[in-house]
């Protein structure tokens, strides 16, 4: 998969295909106004779906503690389907391999 960039109302959501190696997909999120990380979306497997962490690494570098980034509910709503959404296509993909 090649690099990816989706639009939200307030942040955009970025694939790079770095990651690529991985079974799972990883997404950052960052903000459109300051084009800040905000955090990344990743497989969370103990809970077998795709979840948001403001503190996962990002070049290296961890992100900033949750306190310090505020969102307001269309925010939360944009990632939270942008979450099922891969976990949807997740669970599919894996339904077709094993049929």
């Amino acid at each position: 998969m090649k690099s990816e960039k989706i639009d939200g109302t307030y942040v955009y959501f970025y694939h790079d295909p770095t990651f690529d190696k991985t079974k799972t997909q990883v997404w950052d999120i960052f903000s459109k106004e300051e084009n800040e990380w905000l955090g990344r979306i990743m497989w969370f497997a103990r809970w077998r779906t795709y979840a948001f962490s403001s503190t996962a690494k990002h070049n290296g570098e961890y992100g900033r503690m949750i306190s310090d980034i505020v969102f307001e509910q269309k925010c939360l709503k944009e990632i939270a389907d942008f979450c099922d959404k891969l976990t949807n296509q997740h669970k599919e993909l894996l339904k077709n391999v094993k049929a």
